[in-house]
């Protein structure tokens, strides 16, 4: 009977430990911030932490209220693009939202210049965007 117990102990914390890392990724958070001010409400944007390794996916997460951002990624070095579009024009019906337009420098998405480390921890995380 104590081997029994034994066994089911072990393997529930085998399992409680394998729940506890998961995928593999990290939390992640931080805040993106355009020319010292928040990203508007309106206003549609991305992080994206593109791997160096490029055997591993990217991973990425929206920029909610007040520029802010969380999302899980896999550990190690990164180059960060962020993406940012506003509306444009009046709204389009079929749509129910105007066109967007990209207004964030190449420099912080296509030509990133932008980079980050993710670890066990620690992995909050300022983009201070300029023109």
């Amino acid at each position: 009977m104590t081997t029994k117990v034994f066994s089911v102990l072990l393997l529930s914390t085998f399992l409680l430990s394998l729940g506890c890392q998961g995928d593999g990724k990290y939390p992640v958070s931080g805040q993106v911030t355009w020319e010292g001010e928040s990203i508007p409400e309106d206003h549609n944007g991305h992080v994206q932490f593109m791997p160096v390794d490029e055997s591993v996916t990217p991973d990425a997460g929206p920029i909610g209220a007040d520029g802010r951002f969380e999302f899980r990624a896999s550990p190690g070095e990164k180059r960060v693009e962020i993406l940012i579009s506003r509306p444009k024009g009046k709204v389009i019906e079929a749509m129910g939202m105007a066109a967007q337009v990209q207004y964030v420098p190449e420099r912080y998405n296509k030509k990133t210049e932008l980079t980050a480390t993710v670890e066990k921890s620690n992995n909050e995380f300022q983009f201070d965007l300029v023109k």
